[in-house]
């Protein structure tokens, strides 16, 4: 990920069963995602930078609104899972002030660039600055 990837979060709650997972907080938006290999000085309450990122394991679910829809992260079930509707611009999915980096939208998808779309993910994944 490149440094300007990156943007100021809040860590709302750490997981104490599953230690991947992290409670994330931008703008008043909470998510729940999950971190791979976080850094061990990561504190609840602390601001940082992180890099969101999305699993989709099977297709690729993407619809687009005709209209200008309202930016929402709607969690499915008790995992990671998200529906995220947001504004697609140059290849990045910004969503309740959250920005979500994938290779398939800069690519296969750029010609929705500008447009809202919805998209089913099967996980948020962030990784923090160290």
């Amino acid at each position: 990920m490149k440094t300007d990837d990156y943007q100021t979060v809040r860590i709302k709650k750490i997981g104490s069963s599953v230690e991947e997972e992290f409670v994330i907080e931008v703008e008043g938006n909470a998510l729940v995602c999950f971190a791979s290999n976080p850094p061990a000085n990561l504190r609840e309450g602390s601001d940082c930078l992180a890099a969101f990122t999305f699993l989709i394991l099977d297709d690729y679910k993407i619809s687009v609104s005709e209209c200008d829809r309202p930016s929402s992260l709607q969690r499915r079930g008790e995992g990671f899972a998200y529906r995220i509707v947001g504004q697609l611009l140059d290849g990045q999915l910004c969503a309740c002030g959250f920005n979500f980096r994938d290779e398939a939208l800069e690519t296969e998808f750029a010609y929705l660039n500008g447009k809202t779309i919805s998209i089913d993910v099967d996980r948020i994944d962030v990784d923090f600055l160290k």
